[in-house]
């Protein structure tokens, strides 16, 4: 989890330099590194669920090297700041860092699972299942994390209608590629599947568990417009809340709810479930933040 967040790190550092394409390389590099030795480690080596740990660990370590030779060019060497401006990134980057943290412990929780209810094959299929959404969804991410500059300097211009015209672009633009992305993930579940693996029980997982992830992506992508917009309004409260929900206090419940009767197939189920409620609580906040927005114009 540190290898992750010190590469978060390094993303927003380049995205603040105006660097986004690099943050989303660096991402690409890291997903579809992890894809490519999930298969090596788990089978390869014989390692099981450790070999999952292994090739995440090692996908990152190589990420942070490709950042490390980056950022030694002395333009774009970081420089450290005052300690006055610890308190406001607290304020706004402790909900990422919680929701991350929860996010974390919750992927590695849903493989323990996986290895509980189906064994070593749940834990590929299921792993490569999780893999492609990440890589699916990294395009929606990466331009949200690239607008949220832009909204913020219009929260922090009190101009409301310049950040609601931005938001309600991001949000359709969003939701019409998440949705495209989620018909071609579920469409190509079968042979993408065939492409990673050559178990036949790993094959399976990973197309079950698909049918499912990828009805969710334009969840994820609704969500993602949110919870950048809360950071960008300097929202904490509601982007803690919001980013807790899909890994946390909506996803939890739904899995204690669902897995003593369906099993396996509860863990896939209870993430797109999760997903979706998420992307409901997104659109109350949005709704909640234009209102509050309209109503300081009209009093201004």
């Amino acid at each position: 989890m540190s290898f992750g967040l010190i590469q978060i790190l390094c993303d927003f550092l380049a995205i603040g330099r105006g660097h986004a394409a690099m943050s989303l390389k660096t991402l690409a590099l890291c997903f579809g590194l992890n894809m490519a030795l999930d298969p090596l480690f788990i089978f390869g080596l014989d390692l099981g669920l450790n070999g999952a740990a292994w090739a995440t660990l090692s996908a990152q370590i190589v990420t942070l090297s490709v950042w490390a030779v980056w950022f030694r060019a002395p333009a774009r060497r970081p420089k450290p700041g005052t300690l006055s401006l610890l308190a406001p990134m607290l304020r706004v980057g402790l909900p990422e860092a919680a929701a991350l943290a929860v996010t974390t412990f919750g992927f590695m929780a849903l493989l323990r699972l996986a290895a509980d209810l189906g064994g070593v094959a749940a834990v590929a299929g299921l792993g490569l299942a999780l893999r492609l959404v990440f890589v699916v969804t990294l395009p929606l991410e990466g331009f949200a994390i690239g607008v949220q500059p832009v909204l913020a300097h219009a929260f922090g211009a009190s101009a409301s209608r310049r950040a609601a015209d931005a938001q309600r672009f991001l949000l359709r633009g969003a939701l019409g590629v998440g949705a495209a992305l989620g018909i071609v993930l579920w469409l190509g579940a079968v042979p993408v599947s065939r492409v990673l693996s050559v178990d036949t029980d790993v094959q399976a997982h990973c197309v079950a568990a698909l049918g499912w992830l990828a009805l969710c992506v334009p969840a994820v992508a609704l969500r993602l417009v949110a919870q950048i917009g809360l950071q960008a309004a300097i929202r904490p409260r509601a982007a803690l809340l919001l980013g807790l929900a899909p890994m946390g206090w909506l996803f939890w419940p739904l899995l204690a709810l669902l897995v003593p009767p369906f099993g396996l197939s509860a863990l896939p189920v209870s993430m797109a479930l999760a997903a979706c409620l998420s992307a409901l609580l997104a659109l109350m906040l949005m709704r909640q933040g234009r209102l509050s927005a309209t109503t300081s114009g009209v009093s201004a």
